[in-house]
């Protein structure tokens, strides 16, 4: 790797809050395309608002001083129609707080109720935007406009408190004077701008490991709209298979596993032209030579064969109803390797699955560090039977890990993910229209969220279900917003016994809510859930059966 170093010094300054907005608006300041994702949330955005009332340094901002062409940009609310400019300033350090005062201090920011901030003249601090907008609350555009302040108050009337306008002038006056630390750099090699981004990134690990990651190959500006990136990867796959938003870092480890078997190596040197790592060894790839391009495009088809995998043949519809991350991650190494399995190998792998599964919590710990070293390195190219074969053995073929039954229905633990796979294993209906639930129902209700809690309803209050308020039986699969309310009344009025038997509801524990009641229900209900739940995990890890391989891989040329 050639030494990268800075010729001239980054300048030092300040620029006002009032100016960093107003360029900011007019296009001048530029996100780059390998920054763009936006994490922070509205009380990270009044948390920054308080701090500049009280005068606390919020940062230093770094930016890159570069030609810059016309565009249209998008920054967090606000669309802005950038014109072409010899000095622009691209931000390197400082994008949250850019974005957040851009468009909090701007009127059209509140379409976006991350920015939608109010001040509370009477408590004196900023809020977040309430239920009811009260007559002492007064939205931040206005009160950083100076003409927009007075006619707020001119319009209060003169009984409104003037003690309030005492208040809001000052903080107004605050916030138009606020200086901000920057400095900036003037060079045209990226790679070095790209570097002080990574090394400012790791330094205080602010930022994910994907984001750091697209950041070093995130390839030139003008050629953005025809990368495949991470966030891309993730919006794909669940536009083609509803299985939802994976998280960026189990995609980024996916890329990294089908090109080496530990996806937790650095990433630093990864594209190396000579396949060389930072320390000068020769780092262990799969695919040496190929490029960024290639191996995202790849890993992506791989991840997605792994995802169709999952849906198909182990009952696994859904992200939110993946027990561990890293799997998938395995499942994408060996779907690169093996993009067309035979039916033995695709039955032995949903064994796998569900017996890494039960065994994970007593293995590997839950640990995604660990699945995701252990068992990467036991897939091999050329040899599809053999691989299979090495994933069985870590675990083994005695059922020395049952999975317990959960006493309370938590969606993000592993084992009511497994739990949740055996509800959707028998068909879940509709009792609006008692139709199957499909694959697109669970995408559309989940939508961004992590877990399968939206497609989850619950059955009683806590008032009737006591104890068991919490318990699997106090729960239904519905993944609909057009079910009947309330569901425990569209129970008891239910008749189809396919619609009651597709949700463990079957005789026994109807007659006990009809002739006992709700609590005589769940724990009958629980019981029938317990049933299913083992009989699922049964035929699923097949603890017993003879781990044999496909008849027809074997070479018999050898024999006599």
């Amino acid at each position: 790797m050639s030494e990268m170093s800075l010729e001239t010094q980054p300048s030092a300054g300040t620029i006002g809050l009032d100016d960093l907005v107003a360029d900011t608006w007019a296009g001048r300041i530029r996100i780059p395309h390998f920054q763009r994702d936006f994490r922070w949330g509205s009380k990270d955005v009044v948390r920054l608002l308080d701090s500049i009332d009280r005068g606390y340094p919020i940062g230093n901002l770094l930016l890159w001083e570069r030609q810059s062409p016309k565009a249209v940009l998008t920054l967090g609310a606000l669309t802005i129609n950038a014109p072409r400019s010899e000095k622009g300033l691209w931000v390197v350090d400082g994008q949250q707080r850019i974005i957040s005062l851009a468009n909090v201090l701007h009127r059209d920011g509140a379409s976006d109720s991350r920015f939608e901030i109010y001040y509370d003249l009477q408590e004196r601090k900023f809020v977040q935007s309430p239920r009811v907008v009260s007559p002492h609350l007064i939205r931040v555009p206005t009160l950083f406009d100076i003409e927009s302040l007075i006619d707020w108050f001119h319009a209060k009337g003169p009984d409104f408190d003037r003690e309030y306008l005492t208040t809001a002038t000052r903080v107004a006056k605050r916030l138009r004077e606020y200086k901000i630390p920057a400095y900036f750099v003037r060079v045209d090699d990226k790679d070095i701008l790209t570097d002080i981004f990574d090394r400012m990134n790791n330094y205080g690990k602010r930022l994910r490991r994907s984001e750091v990651f697209e950041a070093l190959y995130s390839g030139p500006e003008n050629a953005v709209d025809d990368h495949l990136t991470i966030p891309r990867i993730v919006s794909k796959i669940d536009a083609a298979t509803g299985f939802g938003q994976i998280p960026e870092r189990t995609v980024l480890a996916s890329i990294l596993v089908r090109r080496g078997s530990d996806p937790t190596r650095d990433i630093h040197s990864e594209f190396a032209g000579n396949d060389l790592g930072s320390t000068g060894t020769r780092s262990s790839n799969d695919f040496p030579g190929e490029d960024r391009d290639t191996a995202y495009e790849e890993g992506a088809a791989a991840l997605h064969r792994a995802v169709e995998f999952l849906q198909q043949h182990a009952s696994v519809p859904h992200a939110a109803f993946l027990s561990y991350e890293a799997l998938l991650v395995v499942l994408t190494r060996f779907f690169a390797f093996f993009p067309s399995p035979s039916a033995n190998s695709l039955r032995l792998l949903r064994r796998w699955y569900w017996r890494t599964t039960a065994a994970g919590p007593v293995v590997f710990r839950g640990s995604f560090s660990q699945m995701a070293r252990a068992l990467p390195s036991r897939i091999s190219r050329g040899s599809e039977q053999g691989s299979v074969q090495a994933l069985l053995r870590v675990i083994g073929n005695e059922d020395r890990y049952p999975l317990d039954f959960p006493s309370q229905f938590r969606t993000n633990h592993a084992s009511s993910k497994a739990m949740l796979c055996s509800w959707w294993d028998r068909g879940p209906r509709s009792f609006e229209s008692s139709e199957a639930f499909e694959i697109h129902d669970l995408a559309a209700i989940i939508g961004e969220k992590t877990t399968a809690r939206p497609a989850v309803q619950r059955i009683y209050p806590q008032s009737s279900a006591e104890d068991l308020y919490l318990s699997p039986a106090n729960f239904l699969l519905l993944p609909s917003t057009e079910e009947p309310a309330p569901i425990s009344a569209a129970i008891e009025l239910a008749t189809d016994p396919i619609l009651l038997e597709s949700h463990l509801i079957e005789r026994g524990a109807y007659r006990q809510l009809v002739d006992v009641g709700p609590r005589s229900f769940l724990h009958e209900r629980n019981r029938l859930l317990e049933e299913w739940f083992r009989s699922f995990l049964s035929r699923a890890t097949e603890w017993g059966f003879e781990d044999t391989v496909d008849i027809q891989s074997m070479d018999f040329d050898g024999e006599e």
